[in-house]
């Protein structure tokens, strides 16, 4: 059992699979049909996911995890874009331990997925805390949001 499975996030709980695999502790992602170490940082991304498609009906296969982008010479992988229905990033997230505070590094991270891909939403979260921006446009200032949007075709 993980200590990760008594702290109380702000997604709902879900049926989660964990296994030993290696000597390591995984957990069943059911959205990539792929074992993945159980860390800080997974543990919250799974429980965003879940409730993205559960709860606010996201449509499981625009999801991306993992997603490889090149920034600036440099190999890096987005933890999660939500795509819309003509296949457009619309959601980048990026997840973090529940014991690691957000703050701008975590911001210019995303940022720098957000010149590539463009998409209107972008989610930091840490599992206890998310922060939400809105760009209406690529020429209008960002939105702080208190909410997760919903799904654009679904609306």
């Amino acid at each position: 059992m993980s200590s990760l499975q008594s702290l109380d996030l702000i997604y709902p709980k879900f049926p989660c699979k964990l296994q030993q695999n290696a000597g390591k502790l995984c957990i069943w992602d059911a959205f990539s049909k792929t074992w993945r170490v159980l860390s800080p940082e997974e543990w919250v991304r799974q429980h965003a996911l879940h409730y993205l498609v559960h709860a606010l009906h996201y449509p499981a296969p625009n999801l991306r995890l993992e997603l490889p982008l090149n920034i600036q010479g440099m190999p890096r992988r987005v933890d999660t874009v939500v795509f819309d229905l003509q296949g457009k990033p619309w959601m980048i997230l990026e997840f973090k331990a529940p014991f690691e505070a957000l703050n701008s590094k975590h911001w210019a991270q995303i940022s720098q997925y957000q010149g590539q891909l463009k998409a209107p939403y972008l989610v930091l979260s840490n599992g206890l805390m998310q922060e939400i921006l809105h760009f209406p446009t690529e020429d209008k200032e960002s939105q702080a949001l208190h909410s997760l949007p919903n799904y654009p075709d679904l609306a």
